[in-house]
């Protein structure tokens, strides 16, 4: 055989590193979400907070990112994500290097509302990315890939920072993680492109690869994708590099779909009870088990350093199930088995009294969690068309609805009885009990129904 021909006939694996590039923005999503609320006790006695007003500093950030999810999905789909990923990544980067610099409550609250607001276009943005560069039968294991970057970012957060508090203090550590993220940027900037055809690294066949498959019957991975004399999409065409504009998304189509409503409540109920993982378990495992910084570090970083487990397994579970059960259960059945296992995650944390029995306990809870989360975005993937960043979006603003409502609730909960631990324990049935009904509501959704009819696409 002819060596000369087989690069022509091989595809490149520029892909995957736009994969990497991907995932090391979600590592650093996690990693400035997280670090406050692992330090929200010297902020809080630094800044002279009591825990309610820790709490509404800490929910800021979620209501902004929920508020900020449709409009960021918009602009991802409509400018692309070079662009909006470059922007949010550097915005949210320099406002947490910021925080270092805060000294009143007020400060604290403007600066994690506008990291909310940049951080809110980081997934949908990244599901575009998805959507662009990685064949259908891929999306479900780049999703879990990009989670699991997520999910280690949220891993090293409580770590890094236990670690940086103990020897400069939690301003510093503030002001490291900024600048790591603003050089991201400037390297995300450089290298990515909205098209396969844009990026001259990647060759003629890399391009066919991602764009013969559509999951719909149409070109698999086998098929070479044919492109007529003078095509604007054949490769080498003069308008070859450009990225075509999607149209506006009409709301009512967000409105209108069941299925849509019960995967975003599924969010909202999850988050209800997953965001105590980064919010008040360094608190928890401080007020009732005395634990010391660097050990509590270990003890916050193990919970989600075993759901990467989930997160990463969940994308090849939910693509697995979806070929020997269909779009309709290998989407629904994984996000509600799964609520359900958490469930009983959150009832074993209220029997248990060793701290580190427990901790194991939250790791169940993570792992069960993340094992769900690549179905959500396989969901949007399936169901969003071209408008993939909007309803990723939609179901995200939910989910940190949920988020953002349960500092306060939690900490309302625990502080309404007299003895700590009762608190708590009721505060771990309380999250329990939301997750058997998000485990139900999972049931009903449907990836086999597009959010918008193919007729109305365009």
């Amino acid at each position: 055989m002819d060596n000369d021909i087989i690069p022509a006939t091989r595809p490149t694996n520029v892909r995957y590193m736009v994969l990497l590039l991907a995932t090391m923005v979600a590592v650093l999503l996690y990693l400035d979400r997280i670090c406050l609320g692992f330090a929200e006790r010297y902020v809080k006695e630094d800044v002279g907070l009591t825990n309610n007003e820790m709490a509404i500093v800490l929910e800021s950030f979620f209501w902004a990112y929920a508020v900020g999810q449709l409009p960021a999905g918009w602009l991802s789909d409509r400018f692309g994500a070079r662009l909006m990923l470059t922007l949010f990544l550097a915005g949210w980067s320099a406002l947490t290097g910021l925080l270092g610099l805060a000294s009143t409550m007020v400060w604290l609250i403007v600066l994690r509302f506008g990291c909310g607001l940049f951080e809110a276009g980081a997934y949908p943005a990244c599901a575009g990315v998805v959507s662009k560069w990685m064949p259908f039968e891929r999306r479900g294991f780049a999703s879990g890939i990009i989670s699991v970057g997520g999910r280690l970012g949220g891993a090293l957060a409580p770590l890094v920072t236990a670690y940086l508090i103990e020897r400069s203090g939690w301003r510093p550590a503030m002001a490291i993680y900024g600048a790591i993220g603003l050089v991201v940027a400037v390297i995300f900037w450089w290298f990515y492109r909205d098209s396969p055809r844009q990026q001259p690294a990647c060759n003629d066949a890399e391009i066919a690869l991602i764009d013969g498959s559509d999951g719909e019957g149409g070109f698999t991975r086998s098929t070479p994708v044919a492109y007529a004399p003078g095509s604007p999409h054949a490769p080498g065409s003069p308008s070859a590099s450009r990225v075509k504009r999607e149209g506006g998304l009409k709301f009512r189509y967000l409105l209108t779909s069941p299925s849509l409503w019960s995967i975003s409540l599924v969010q909202l109920l999850t988050n209800f009870a997953w965001i105590f993982l980064i919010t008040w378990l360094p608190r928890f495992l401080y007020e009732i088990h005395t634990v010391p910084v660097i050990e509590r570090g270990w003890m916050t970083s193990m919970p989600i350093m075993v759901g990467i487990i989930g997160m990463f397994t969940g994308g090849w579970l939910t693509d697995a199930m979806v070929r020997k059960l269909g779009r309709r259960w290998g989407r629904s059945l994984p996000l509600s088995l799964s609520r359900f296992v958490v469930a009983i995650g959150f009832i074993l944390c209220m029997a248990l009294n060793d701290p580190w029995t427990v901790t194991f306990a939250f790791c169940l809870v993570a792992l069960s969690t993340d094992l769900g989360t690549p179905s959500v975005w396989a969901y949007s993937l399936d169901t969003g068309g071209k408008h993939v960043g909007a309803v990723l979006g939609w179901s995200n603003m939910f989910g940190n609805i949920g988020a953002a409502l349960a500092p306060r609730i939690h900490n309302a909960i625990v502080e309404s009885f007299t003895d700590p631990r009762e608190g708590w324990q009721a505060m771990f049935l309380t999250c329990a009990c939301v997750m058997v009904l998000a485990g139900i509501l999972a049931l009903s959704i449907d990836a086999t129904k597009r959010i918008v009819p193919e007729q109305a696409q365009g």
